[in-house]
C-alpha cells in the first residue's frame, strides 16, 4: 500500500521505490532518480559499484574531474585515502593522480507516506539536504490548514491520498531543489541510493 501510494503521487513513472538510508535513521521512501549513465556505465565495465566510505568521496572531492594533479601537491593523509580507494575510483602513477569517479545518480525527489502529517513532515524532512521532497497523507487530518502552512514554510510538497491513487490530491507542489555545491554527504546520499538499487531491496517486494 505504501509503495504504490507514492509511486501514484511520482511524477516520474520509472521512479524506483527503494529503502534508503536517511540521516537519522531508516525511512520508506520513493527516490526519483536521473542516473549519470556514462559514469554507471564506466563502473559496470570495470567492475567498480558504489563508493560508500565518507574518506574516499571527501578525497574525491579534493580533486577536479579528469585532470592530472601532481601527487606532491597532496598532503600523505589524502594520498594514502586515495590509494586505497577501490579500483576505478582514481588513476595514478609516481607522480599525478586523476580523479575518474562522480556522482553516479541525481537525486530528483523523495516522497514519503504518512498516516499523520507530523510523521511525514519528519520523515521528508530528513531529505533536505539532499533532493526536493513531499509527503502523502493516507488518513484524514483533523488541522490539514495548518499542514499546509507549515508545509508551504519547510517547501515540502504535500498530498492526500485516502481512498486510492485516484484519490490523490495536491494540496502543495514541493519546492524546487536548488544545491549550492556537492558535499560529501549529498555524495554518499547518491551513493546509498545506488548501493539499494545494486542490492534490489525494493520496497514493493515487502
Amino acid at each position: 500500500m505504501t509503495v504504490d501510494v507514492l509511486r501514484a503521487a511520482s511524477a516520474n513513472d520509472s521512479a524506483a521505490a527503494w529503502r534508503v538510508s536517511a540521516p537519522a535513521r531508516r525511512t520508506r521512501a520513493v527516490l526519483e532518480m536521473d542516473p549519470v549513465l556514462d559514469e554507471i556505465e564506466r563502473r559496470a565495465a570495470i567492475g567498480l559499484g558504489a563508493i560508500l566510505n565518507k574518506a574516499v568521496l571527501e578525497a574525491l572531492l579534493t580533486l577536479p574531474v579528469d585532470l592530472p594533479v601532481p601527487i606532491q601537491a597532496l598532503d600523505r593523509r589524502t594520498i594514502r585515502t586515495l590509494t586505497a580507494a577501490p579500483a576505478g575510483c582514481i588513476d595514478y602513477t609516481n607522480d599525478v593522480v586523476v580523479r575518474r569517479a562522480v556522482s553516479p545518480i541525481r537525486v530528483l525527489r523523495a516522497g514519503v507516506c504518512a498516516a499523520r502529517w507530523s510523521d511525514g513532515l519528519s520523515q521528508a524532512g530528513q531529505f533536505a539536504s539532499y533532493c526536493s521532497r513531499y509527503a502523502v497523507l493516507t488518513s484524514d487530518t483533523a488541522d490539514l490548514d495548518h499542514a499546509v502552512m507549515e508545509a508551504r514554510y519547510y517547501g515540502i510538497g504535500l498530498a492526500t491520498m485516502i481512498d486510492g491513487p485516484e484519490s490523490l490530491r495536491w494540496l502543495i507542489h514541493p519546492a524546487p531543489f536548488r544545491p549550492t555545491r556537492e558535499t560529501v554527504a549529498s555524495w554518499h546520499f547518491a551513493e546509498s541510493a545506488l548501493d539499494a538499487m545494486s542490492h534490489s531491496v525494493d520496497l514493493a517486494s515487502e
